[in-house]
């Protein structure tokens, strides 16, 4: 199985998206698969470096190495590329997490290897405007985003019931402590600095919600 990666547009400079090209499709498939996958990793350090709004559709398709027309082949506006940019992001936070659920660590371990690879999507290394293109994936990707969080909150819900705490309960759901985590890991997000330093404080957000639930860290 083939696989090519992406960056992220807003940690530009580590590979963040691997998408998976199955085998075994006609070529047409194929040809056109491979060009969707150009363009979009064309464009991820392009609107890491001028932002949403300052990258246009002529300077997506000349780094993309085409026309506009054979762009627009792909993609039916800049708003499509850049949904379907932020989606690929997603996707490989989700698969991150899915593989620090199944770690063989503490729950400690676990909590904190899928909420971190969240925060490795959107913190980190600064661009000029990351700012700008977080809030843009809010604006025009307000659903993916949605759906994305939402994920993230059942995965975490789904670690934490299965490991049953002793402070977990009726009193104290697991679904409003997934919650929790997830909104106060938005916070960090947010916040500005060296991403070890941000790494740092999701590992006490964790231990401490952990120990709070009775359980080691």
């Amino acid at each position: 199985m083939r696989t090519t990666q992406l960056r992220s547009p807003w940690h530009h400079g580590s590979y963040l998206y691997i998408l998976t090209i199955k085998p075994n499709t006609v070529s047409m498939s194929a040809t056109m698969g491979a060009r969707r996958l150009q363009i979009l990793e064309a464009a991820v350090p392009c609107f890491g470096r001028y932002g949403y709004a300052r990258t246009s559709i002529d300077l997506l398709a000349k780094a993309a190495g085409m026309s506009r027309p054979a762009l627009y082949q792909h993609f039916k506006s800049k708003e499509h590329l850049f949904q379907a940019m932020v989606e690929c992001a997603f996707d490989v936070a989700d698969r991150q997490a899915a593989e620090a659920s199944r770690s063989g660590g503490t729950l400690a371990d676990r909590l904190y290897g899928m909420l971190a690879a969240r925060l490795d999507l959107v913190a980190g290394p600064e661009t000029e405007f990351r700012d700008e293109v977080l809030r843009e994936a809010e604006a025009i990707a307000g659903p993916i985003v949605t759906r994305a969080r939402e994920r993230l909150v059942s995965a975490v819900e789904d670690v934490l019931t299965s490991a049953a705490p002793p402070h977990l309960g009726a009193e104290l759901p697991a679904h409003d402590v997934a919650r929790l985590l997830v909104d106060a890991l938005t916070g960090i997000e947010l916040a500005r600095g060296p991403i070890d330093e941000l790494r740092g404080r999701l590992r006490q957000l964790v231990e401490l919600t952990v120990r709070g639930l009775g359980a080691p860290v």
